[in-house]
C-alpha cells in the first residue's frame, strides 16, 4: 500500500537578529519533509518566511511539532496548515507578467482582473529603478489557472483591453509541463 504524501503551508514572521531561519531549516530535515518552495523577505526590522513543504504525513506531523514551539516564543509569529493540491484536469496554466510605471493600485487592478476571470496560483511583485529614465517600474509576474470552458481567446482579448487601458506591457504564455 503506498504511503499518503501530504502538503503544508508555513509562514513565519521574526527579528532580523534571530536564529529562527536555521532553526527551520534544522527541524524540516530532522522530519524528513521537502522543501517545495521557500521564500524569505526582509521588512524593516524583522524577516518573513513563506515556505511550502510536503512529505508523508507523519514526516509532516513532526515538522508541526516543532513549529507549535515556536508559537509559544515570544518574538515569533508562526502559521502553518495542511492543504489539498487541487488541479483541475480541465484547467490550463498560463503565466503573465506586466511591466508597469509604480501606478498606485495597480498590482490590486490586476489581481481584481484575474480574480474574475481565473484562479490565481502564484503572484510576485517587485519595483525597481529603470536604469535611463529613473522611473520608478514595478514588475507583476504570474501563474492562473484557467478553466477549460473559459475561451482562452476571449480572455486573451479582455486581457489586451485591461492592459491597453492601463498603460502596462504584458507577456502571456501557457506554462509547459
Amino acid at each position: 500500500m503506498p504511503k499518503k504524501s501530504a502538503s503544508l503551508w508555513i509562514v513565519l514572521k521574526y527579528s532580523a537578529n534571530s536564529d529562527v531561519l536555521s532553526r527551520f531549516m534544522a527541524a524540516l530535515l530532522k522530519s524528513e519533509s521537502q522543501l517545495s518552495q521557500f521564500n524569505q523577505h526582509v521588512l524593516a526590522d524583522f524577516n518573513v518566511v513563506m515556505a511550502d513543504v510536503t512529505g508523508l504525513w507523519n514526516h509532516l506531523a513532526i515538522l508541526e511539532i516543532s513549529l507549535s514551539h515556536f508559537k509559544e516564543e515570544d518574538d515569533i509569529e508562526c502559521s502553518f496548515g495542511r492543504y489539498e493540491q487541487k488541479i483541475l484536469s480541465s484547467e490550463i496554466s498560463y503565466e503573465f507578467e506586466l511591466v508597469v510605471f509604480n501606478q498606485a493600485g495597480a498590482l490590486s487592478s490586476v489581481l481584481t482582473f484575474f480574480t474574475n476571470h481565473a484562479r490565481i496560483l502564484e503572484c510576485a511583485s517587485k519595483q525597481f529603478t529603470a536604469r535611463y529614465t529613473n522611473e520608478t517600474m514595478q514588475i507583476i509576474k504570474l501563474i492562473v489557472s484557467i478553466n477549460g470552458i473559459e475561451s482562452i481567446s476571449y480572455l486573451r482579448d479582455q486581457f489586451s483591453d485591461f492592459c491597453d487601458e492601463h498603460n502596462f506591457d504584458a507577456v502571456l504564455e501557457p506554462i509547459k509541463y
